[in-house]
């Protein structure tokens, strides 16, 4: 059984303590495809491939109440949900691993754009950002709630947000106490919400300074440390705070 994830992006990380390993999941966006790997040794375990849903995936995330892995796929504008392993085990490498479960925004009113951004919290709860959006849903994938991201892009960026792929760079973890922090590499900041969607703060301003971005495209948190990781795109460089 898994005890703990963790996911930024296109990376997924689960925790096996029956077998004392853990394995890596990544989105394969050109191919279509989610691979599995032993961290270890990174020899190849499985992968997911789907031809109706799983087109140009670019985010994966791993739900730690039951398992189930959760991609974001560009192509399809859905999100599609699906299984580790059979029953209570963790063998990734049967027959099971990746059956599709459901599909989230497949003619159920859902709309998605622009889709990169999502993760799972504690309690199961899944958090997509796309665009300036982040919708919540609960543990049976039902949307809870949704609320607009604070614009705090100037003029200028916004504008060219809207003419560059820039606007497809949205990306959400949580911390240990459920937060949300999301970076966009418009606004070029990391922006912190409660659980329920309410702004608590932010920080970073455009630039190449110590404490500056230019276009942040990834984050995840420490839970043990409490530290923030931000990869920026265009300094080249991973940043800790």
């Amino acid at each position: 059984a898994v005890v703990s994830t963790q996911s930024t992006g296109g990376v997924a990380i689960i925790k096996c303590p029956a077998r004392s390993k853990a394995i890596l999941l990544a989105v394969d966006y050109h191919n279509h495809r989610v691979q599995a790997f032993d961290v270890e040794t990174g020899r190849y375990i499985n992968r997911i491939k789907d031809p109706h849903y799983i087109k140009y995936p670019t985010g994966i995330a791993v739900n730690p109440t039951n398992n189930h892995i959760v991609v974001a796929n560009w192509g399809t504008d859905t999100i599609s949900v699906h299984v580790t392993s059979e029953g209570d085990t963790d063998n990734y490498e049967n027959d099971k691993f990746g059956t599709l479960v459901k599909v989230i925004g497949d003619n159920d009113g859902i709309k998605f754009t622009n889709l990169t951004g999502i993760t799972v919290n504690s309690i199961g709860n899944l958090i997509v950002a796309h665009d300036s959006k982040v919708d919540i849903f609960n543990g049976d994938y039902q949307l809870t709630r949704s609320f607009q991201m604070k614009n705090e892009a100037s003029f200028f960026g916004s504008l060219l947000g809207s003419f560059s792929l820039s606007s497809l760079d949205v990306r959400v973890c949580v911390d240990a106490k459920d937060n949300i922090l999301v970076c966009n590499a418009n606004n070029h900041k990391v922006q912190v919400y409660d659980k329920q969607g309410q702004w608590i703060n932010s920080f970073g301003k455009r630039g190449s300074d110590e404490c500056s971005f230019e276009s942040p495209v990834g984050i995840v948190v420490d839970h043990e440390t409490s530290e923030i990781v931000v990869v920026d795109r265009d300094t080249h460089r991973v940043m800790f705070f």
